[in-house]
């Protein structure tokens, strides 16, 4: 599985998530970044900035992409016929579908749908801290437009934390 924006908020609990059942993970982020990823479990870190990941990756068979763009074409060069691609950003994730159909791949945009049983299951890795949250910074409510600012920077590593 391929994770990109891996030291992300969701990168960092897909990782986690991923390992937990069993897959083999590599994650995209920055050279700064790599022991972050490495300790919430991928087994091997591609730094964007400095490697071409489509040039080194062949076979994939899942990719979670939270960044989209031109990220889309290069991630369906890189994937086996039959596998899944997840683009997240659904502002930046135009023609995922048709993409993904002619490389030979399931292509999917985010679709969110709240489920009272995939609750529990995070719940429970959660409490047991098969999964565990990273929060790299705290804001107070009053400080919420730097927090979205801090967000939009796209270098958040984890969670940022609003506190009343």
């Amino acid at each position: 599985m391929l994770v990109h924006a891996a030291a992300g908020g969701v990168g960092h609990f897909a990782i986690q998530i991923a390992r937990y059942l069993g897959a083999y993970i590599i994650g995209t982020c920055s050279a700064a970044n790599k022991d972050f990823v490495l300790s919430v479990g991928a087994h091997k870190v591609i730094d964007y900035q400095a490697v071409a990941f489509e040039k080194e990756l062949h076979e994939i068979d899942i990719v979670l992409d939270g960044i989209g763009g031109s990220y889309i074409d290069r991630s369906l060069i890189t994937m086996k016929k039959g596998g899944v691609y997840i683009c997240l950003p659904s502002n930046n994730s135009q023609g995922v579908t048709e993409k993904a159909k002619e490389a030979g791949v399931k292509g999917y945009t985010m679709l969110v749908q709240s489920s009272g049983p995939d609750m529990q299951m995070l719940a429970n890795m959660l409490e047991n801290k098969y999964i565990v949250p990273y929060v790299s910074k705290t804001f107070a409510f009053e400080d919420i437009p730097m927090a979205h600012h801090h967000i939009e920077t796209g270098r958040t590593v984890g969670k940022i934390v609003i506190v009343l």
